[in-house]
């Protein structure tokens, strides 16, 4: 009985000791992501010491990787493109032409935070659905619908005097 006690003790405590190993690996493994994120924390977000050009950077892969995966940025950059096109085409004025680009500009621009914000909600919510951000959501692509309405406006506006 004695030899058994001794062999349940000795299982109990190997088996210890082998979950204490591997909490140990999870702390470990824990800690180095920590620190690996600390570090790519600090070296791209540390705006006091980012260099302009890192900005630049930064700004372009966004961009690039908006136009990338976003349908709707690509029609709205395509739409842009031949408004401008078309006011060349009809003479429009440089002051029509100032006020069509603000309005192209302002679409592409909530289409950016559009796609910032359902990023960031997706990333925050997971997979899972939630009718706060459904409305959060719908609330920002509205308002990428009301500038993209405001822009056709105030094209017809413009050329209407041209045709």
């Amino acid at each position: 009985m004695l030899k058994t006690n001794n062999m349940l003790d000795s299982r109990l405590l190997e088996d210890k000791t082998e979950r204490i190993e591997k909490d140990s690996l999870v702390l470990e493994s824990a800690y180095e992501a920590m620190r690996d994120t600390q570090c790519a924390m600090r070296d791209t977000i540390n705006f006091g010491e980012r260099s302009l050009l890192s900005s630049f950077k930064f700004a372009s892969q966004g961009l690039v990787y908006a136009f990338k995966t976003q349908r709707n940025l690509r029609i709205q950059i395509g739409i842009g493109v031949l408004v401008v096109l078309a006011g060349i085409l009809f003479k429009v004025s440089s002051l029509d032409m100032a006020v069509l680009a603000i309005v192209i500009m302002l679409v592409l621009i909530c289409e950016l935070i559009n796609t910032a914000l359902e990023f960031t909600l997706d990333f925050l919510n997971g997979k899972k659905f939630h009718p706060t951000v459904k409305v959060a959501k719908d609330v920002v692509a509205a308002a990428v619908l009301l500038t993209s309405v405001n822009a056709a406006i105030v094209g017809v506006i413009i050329f209407l005097r041209y045709v």
